[in-house]
């Protein structure tokens, strides 16, 4: 008999109970529970096994299957109108009536509740159901019911109260229900209400079933759900829905051995592959495992966030090296000890990417893509990558050769992007003269690797400073941990050496920066100076060498007070820094423009709404900023 339920998997025994409970011969006066782990599939199963049963149904009697989730209901009213509303396709509209004829004499003898002042000569079922005054019939018309009453203990009233209010339903033997719970979490903080619940499950539940998380058919249901349209175009090789089937059984195999019963995570699973899967097209042939690995650690990440409820920055803690004050967190040490762990390390740098999919549901593909250049390569990944992630390459010693020659080649001829990439570089310099690598063992390369950063650093002058990105800019003091570890004080060396240049250069540039756009009358170009805090100007006084009357002249062409103040909000906090860093000459330039608003306050020729709008510019400057201006 269990073969016909064979579609439930580890719960095939389960389903068949269900089945004779329901449909069977003997009508015990009893509920049925159905109890697991929250997204281990119950619900699933139920549904399942109803929506085959009016598939294959040979009577009309198995469509009487209602559905109800007490999730958030607080007292029986509120269960009663929610079988209202589920009954209504089979009654036809009239919900109310029958509510009040079934219920009414139940709610007030089980929980004493009376929910409506009924006029008896209204109770007539003929009447409620729109039948003929002629059939006089007066069976009952919740009769022979099934219901299904789900997420038992996310109700917000007593489940002793839930259970009092079934057990009149199936004593009579005509009705079925079906309660589906997460056992282990009802009355957790309340023993007395827990006793409760216990005696009256004694006599309402004659029997509680436990489901088993079932893998693989959830993954049949959800392929078969989701991917149609990619399972048919048989000539498409970079299709997500087809990698997933050629390699079933190793996704089923690690899903299982996580030990989640949680299948959920395998929905959420599927449906975020599909956003990261593109960035794999063209690449499985040489890379299955490794596309394989980096699905994994989605499925991984999902864990961590959902299961766990970590942050990205509790897994950073957790991969990175462990801390003083981690060095007890259990909960940490389970992660690590986990068998998933070596993916959320490996892949360590695709981390991030992922979880940013996973929180914001938007997947950063240029930084995904560029990160995952470490493990998958191709024609256009730098060659510094490909040294660095050596082991995703083939293993001869004529290809190694191969590489290590273009990176000299490359040291000798090519200028790094940012800074990133320079202290990369240099990274895989000192990895290669640790490993004691001929050409990268002698005086000669080091010059190499002198020149290299010099030739950076001089390339940072002939770059409009407009046009510099984050990465030409800011220090990499957050990505130590991506270069190798006996390489990290080298490279912190280079790096203050780099942020020192920088301030040079920065000083340089800013002046003739400034001047220029203030004589081609450019305020927005200054806006975004200020506004986006592009600039490392640490130490750095430059504003006093701008003529003052001319900035004020290039505020005044901005589109609105609003966008004037914004300009002011950020000077108060540059004059701040001025007067802590004692720079005289920026505080000179400070005072003159304090100066120069004021005489434009009390200037009677200036129109009234602009004195008011300068006055609030001047208290900005001097006390700080306020709310943003409204109109």
């Amino acid at each position: 008999m269990t073969k016909n339920y064979e579609w439930a998997g580890p719960n095939a025994n389960v389903a068949e109970v269900l089945n004779k409970y329901c449909y069977g011969s003997s009508k015990p006066p009893f509920a049925l529970m159905l109890n697991g782990p929250w997204g281990c599939g119950k619900t699933w199963l139920v549904k399942r096994l109803f929506d085959k049963k009016r598939t294959d149904r040979e009577s009309d009697s198995e469509l009487n299957m209602i559905y109800v989730s007490l999730y958030g209901m607080q007292n029986a009213e509120e269960i009663t109108q929610a079988i209202y509303v589920a009954m209504h396709p089979i009654l036809g509209g009239k919900i109310g009536e029958l509510g009040k004829t079934v219920f009414k004499g139940l709610l007030k003898s089980t929980l004493k509740i009376d929910l409506y002042h009924l006029d008896d000569n209204k109770t007539d079922l003929s009447v409620i159901l729109g039948m003929s005054g002629e059939t006089k019939s007066k069976d009952k018309i919740f009769k022979k019911r099934i219901l299904v009453l789900d997420d038992v203990e996310r109700a917000k009233m007593p489940v002793s109260d839930i259970l009092a209010l079934v057990q009149p339903l199936v004593e009579s033997h005509e009705n079925r229900v079906i309660l589906v719970a997460n056992e282990k979490e009802i009355a957790t903080d309340d023993n007395e209400e827990r006793k409760r619940y216990e005696r009256t499950k004694e006599k309402t539940v004659y029997l509680t079933l436990r489901v088993q998380p079932d893998i693989k058919s959830t993954w049949k249901d959800v392929i078969e759900s989701e991917f149609k349209k990619d399972l048919k175009k048989s000539e498409d090789k970079d299709n997500f829905g087809k990698f997933l089937l050629e390699n079933e059984n190793n996704f089923i195999d690690f899903f299982e051995k996580t030990n989640v019963e949680n299948i959920r995570i395998l929905q959420l699973f599927l449906s975020s592959g599909k956003y990261l899967f593109p960035s794999f097209k063209g690449k499985q042939e040489d890379n299955n495992n490794i596309i394989f690995d980096i699905l994994c650690l989605l499925y991984v990440l999902l864990i961590e966030k959902n299961i766990h409820g970590r942050t990205y920055d509790d897994i950073e803690k957790i991969v990175g090296p462990i801390s003083k004050e981690d060095v007890n967190n259990d909960s940490y040490s389970k992660t690590r000890e986990s068998n998933y762990f070596n993916l959320l390390k490996v892949y360590r740098m695709l981390n991030e990417s992922i979880y940013y999919l996973l929180e914001k549901g938007i997947l950063n593909k240029e930084d995904f893509e560029d990160n995952l250049s470490y493990f998958i390569h191709n024609r256009t990944t730098p060659i510094w990558k490909r040294i660095s992630a050596f082991i995703y390459e083939k293993p001869s010693d004529t290809h190694y050769d191969s590489l290590i020659g273009k990176f000299r080649s490359y040291l000798e001829k090519e200028t790094a992007e940012n800074d990133k990439e320079l202290l990369h570089v240099c990274d895989v310099y000192f990895m290669l003269k640790n490993m004691k690598i001929n050409s990268f063992n002698d005086i000669d390369s080091a010059t190499l690797l002198e020149k290299y950063t010099k030739r950076y650093c001089d390339s940072l002058l002939s770059k409009e400073i407009a046009s510099l990105t984050q990465n030409d800019i800011w220090n990499v003091k957050d990505y130590f941990w991506e270069f190798h570890k006996e390489n990290i004080s080298k490279i912190k060396k280079i790096n203050d050496i780099l942020s020192c240049k920088k301030k040079k250069y920065l000083l340089k540039k800013i002046k003739d920066y400034f001047e220029e756009k203030i004589k081609n009358n450019q305020p927005f170009e200054i806006t975004n100076l200020f506004l986006q805090r592009r600039f490392p100007t640490d130490d750095n006084p430059f504003l006093h060498n701008i003529d003052p009357d001319k900035f004020l002249e290039c505020i005044d062409q901005l589109p609105t007070g609003s966008e004037q103040n914004k300009i002011f909000r950020e000077l108060y906090f540059r004059f701040q820094e001025a007067k802590n860093k004692e720079w005289q000459n920026e505080k000179e330039w400070f005072e003159t423009i304090i100066q120069k608003l004021r005489e434009k306050a009390d200037d009677a020729t200036t129109h009234p709404f602009i004195k008011r709008l300068t006055e609030l510019h001047l208290k900005t400057l001097e006390e700080g900023p306020r709310k943003p201006l409204t109109d």
